[in-house]
C-alpha cells in the first residue's frame, strides 16, 4: 500500500485536463491558445474568446460530475434485473474509458491512493458497523479458518504451481516475485455474490461464512502483502538477490503478527474514544452524523501511518460504536449515521467499478498468454480444494445442526471473485523491485473481469438451482416482535448461562455473560450519557414492545383506531417524563435502551 496520504485528491487534475479540451471544441476551436500566469478569465466581463474557463474550476466540477454520474447509474440500474451492477459498471467504465482515451492524453486508472485512501475507508466502516455481531463472533473460529489459513493456503499453493510453470513465461520470474503476486490474488471481493444472497435470502450461516472472510481476507491480504514487500525494499539488491530462509520467514511471522494485533489494539482504542467523543456532543447532536463518520476515517488513516492494519482497525471500530450509541444518540441522528454510511459506502463500490472499468483502457499492458490461463486456473482449482478442505476440518468441531452443507460449500467455493483490493495491491508494487509489475497488473485485471462477469453473473442461478438452505426468517418479514418472543429469547439465553456454570463450561455464552457484566458495571454508566441500569432497561423494553404490539392490534381493525398516535410517539411519551419543550428537543431525546436488548 501506499506509505502516506496524498496532500490533495490525485489524478483529479489529469481528469480535469479533459474539460478545457471540450470547451474549446464547443466554442469552435481546435487549439487551446497559450495564456499568461496571471490571466484571469472570470473577472474580464468583456472578453469575447472562450467562453468556458475550467483553469479554476476543473477539478470539483469532476468530481461533482463524477457524483452525479455515480448517482444516475445507480437509478438506471434499478431495472436492471438478472445480471449484477458491480458486473454493469465494469462494463461501462471499459466504455467511458474508452471515450475518454480519446480525448484525454494521459493514462487513466484507478490509482492506490484513491482507492485505499478515499474508496476503501466507508466501505470497511459501513460493513464493520452493519455486522451481526452475534452470527459473526458465534462462527468467528470458521470465518478466520477461511480468511488466515484459506489465504495463505491459496497463496502457497497458486505459488507452487506457478514457480513451477515458470518457464512458459515471457519473464523469468524469481520466488519472492511469484509469491508476491500470488498473495494479492487470493483477495477476494465478492460484493456481487453477496447482494445476490441478500435478494434470495440465503441462511445465515452461508452469508455469513461469505461475508466475514471477505472482510478478515481483505486485512490478512494486505498484511502479508506489506510483509513480502518489506523484505524486498529493506534489501539492497532486487527481488531476484533475496533468499527465503528461517531468519527471514520468522521476521514475516513477527511483522504479520504485529500489524493484525496492532491494528485490532488501534481499532478498540479509537472505538471507545469515538464513544467518548459521542457523550461529550449528546447536547449538541446536530454535529453527531459527521463527526461520527470522520473520527473513524481518522483511526483509519492514524493505524495506517503507524503501518498497522487499517481494516481491522475500522471493522473494531465499528463494531464498538454501534453498540454504546443507544443513550448518547437521538434516533433521528442515528438514522442520518446509518444513511450516511449506506450512501457512502454504495457509491465507492460504484466508484470503484466504474474506475476499474476505465483501467481496462490502459496502454501500459503487458498480456502473458500461460500466465494468465495459469493464474485462473489456479485461483479456481485452489480456491474449490482449499474450501472443502477446510469446511471439513471445521465441520468436525461443529455441532451436527451447524455444520455446513456440501452445497454451501460449493456456493463459498465459486463465490471467491476478486475485487479492487486485488488490483490496489498490484498498483501499490514499486516497479524498481518489481520489474514484471505491468505484466501481473495485466493479468490482474483479466481475472477480476471473468471473475466478477462469469461468476457474478451466474450465481444466482446456480444458487435457485442447487436451492441453497434460506435463512429462517424467510418468509417472516412482516411478522412484529412480541413481548413473548422477547422473554423467551432473555430466558433461554439466561439459561444457557446458568447450564455453562453448573457443568464448570468456560465457553463463548460465558465469556459473553463476563463481557456484560463489566461493560454494564463500569463501562456504560462512563461512556453512555443516558444509561439505564438493567431493572430498568427491562422495564423499558417491556413497555416498548407491549405498546408496539398493542397499537399494532388496533390499527389492525381500521376504523377510527387507524388514526391514533404512532406507536414511537406513545413510546417516548411514557419513557420520558414530561413533555418536550419543543419540536427538536423530542427529536434530539436520546434512547435509553441497551443494544443487547434489541
Amino acid at each position: 500500500m501506499p506509505s502516506a496520504v496524498s496532500r490533495s485528491l490525485p489524478g483529479v487534475s489529469e481528469i480535469a485536463t479533459a474539460l478545457p479540451l471540450i470547451a474549446s471544441i464547443i466554442d469552435g476551436n481546435d487549439t487551446l491558445a497559450a495564456q499568461p500566469e496571471d490571466f484571469e478569465p472570470i473577472h474580464d466581463p468583456h472578453h469575447t474568446g472562450q467562453f468556458f474557463h475550467f483553469d479554476e474550476t476543473g477539478a470539483p466540477l469532476t468530481i461533482l460530475a463524477i457524483i452525479a454520474l455515480i448517482g444516475f447509474l445507480k437509478t438506471a440500474l434499478i431495472k436492471a434485473r438478472g445480471v449484477p451492477h458491480s458486473v454493469l459498471l465494469l462494463i461501462f467504465g471499459s466504455a467511458a474509458g474508452f471515450i475518454l482515451t480519446r480525448v484525454i492524453t494521459q493514462d487513466l486508472y484507478l490509482r492506490p491512493q484513491w482507492f485505499f485512501y478515499y474508496m476503501l475507508p466507508p466501505i470497511v466502516l459501513e460493513a464493520g458497523y452493519f455486522l451481526k455481531n452475534k452470527d459473526f463472533f458465534h462462527n468467528l473460529g470458521t470465518i478466520t479458518l477461511f480468511a488466515v489459513i484459506g489465504t495463505i493456503m491459496n497463496t502457497a499453493m497458486i505459488a507452487a504451481m506457478l514457480y513451477a510453470v515458470r518457464g512458459w513465461f515471457t519473464i523469468n520470474l524469481s520466488l519472492l516475485e511469484i509469491t508476491l503476486f500470488s498473495i494479492l490474488i487470493c483477495a477476494v471481493d465478492p460484493v456481487a455474490v453477496l447482494c445476490v444472497f441478500e435478494d434470495i435470502h440465503v441462511n445465515e450461516l452461508l452469508y455469513i461464512c461469505v461475508f466475514g472472510e471477505s472482510l478478515l481476507n481483505d486485512a490478512v491480504t494486505i498484511v502479508l502483502f506489506n510483509t513480502v514487500s518489506s523484505l524486498v525494499t529493506s534489501s539492497t539488491g532486487g527481488a531476484n538477490q533475496i533468499t527465503i530462509g528461517a531468519a527471514e520467514c520468522g521476521q514475516a511471522l513477527g511483522h504479520f503478527f504485529r500489524v493484525s494485533l496492532g491494528g485490532i489494539g488501534c481499532g478498540v482504542v479509537g472505538g471507545y474514544l469515538t464513544v467518548l467523543f459521542m457523550r461529550f456532543l449528546v447536547t449538541f447532536q446536530i454535529a453527531q452524523p459527521i463527526n461520527l463518520i470522520a473520527c473513524p476515517i481518522v483511526c483509519y488513516l492514524l493505524t495506517e501511518s503507524m503501518h498497522l492494519s487499517a481494516i481491522l482497525s475500522l471493522v473494531v471500530i465499528g463494531i464498538i460504536m454501534k453498540n454504546y450509541m443507544p443513550g448518547n444518540v437521538s434516533d433521528p441522528m442515528v438514522f442520518t449515521v446509518e444513511y450516511l454510511l449506506k450512501m457512502g459506502s454504495s457509491y465507492s463500490e460504484s466508484l470503484v467499478f466504474v474506475f476499474l472499468g476505465v483501467s481496462v483502457v490502459s496502454s501500459n499492458h503487458q498480456f502473458d498468454f500461460w500466465f494468465v490461463i495459469c493464474t485462473l486456473t489456479g485461483c479456481l482449482v485452489f480456491r474449490f480444494i482449499v474450501v472443502y478442505f477446510l469446511s471439513f476440518m471445521a465441520n468436525r468441531y461443529r455441532a451436527e445442526t451447524e455444520r455446513i452443507s456440501i452445497v454451501d460449500q460449493f456456493v463459498i467455493a465459486y463465490g471467491g471473485i476478486r475485487g479492487a483490493v486485488c488490483y490496489g495491491l498490484v498498483m501499490a508494487i514499486d516497479e524498481n523491485f518489481f520489474p514484471a509489475k505491468q505484466m501481473f497488473v495485466t493479468t490482474t485485471l483479466v481475472v477480476i473481469f471473468f471473475t466478477t462477469i462469469v461468476q457474478g453473473s451466474t450465481i444466482k442461478k446456480l444458487v435457485e438451482w442447487l436451492k441453497v438452505k434460506r435463512s429462517k426468517n424467510f418468509g417472516k418479514e412482516s411478522e412484529k416482535k412480541r413481548v413473548i418472543d422477547y422473554f423467551f429469547g432473555e430466558t433461554n439465553k439466561h439459561l444457557m448461562f446458568y447450564i455453562e456454570d453448573l457443568i464448570a463450561h468456560h465457553g463463548q455464552n460465558w465469556f459473553f455473560r463476563k463481557f456484560l457484566e463489566k461493560d454494564r458495571k463500569w463501562i456504560k454508566p462512563f461512556l453512555v450519557a443516558n444509561y439505564k441500569h438493567l431493572d430498568c432497561q427491562i422495564v423499558v423494553q417491556h413497555q416498548r414492545l407491549e405498546l408496539d404490539e398493542y397499537a399494532c392490534n388496533i390499527r389492525g381493525q381500521g376504523g377510527s383506531f387507524a388514526g391514533l398516535p404512532t406507536v414511537s410517539s406513545l413510546a417516548d411519551m411514557q419513557l420520558h417524563p414530561g413533555l418536550p419543550k419543543s419540536k427538536s428537543e423530542a427529536l434530539l431525546a436520546p434512547r435509553i435502551l441497551d443494544p443487547y436488548a434489541r
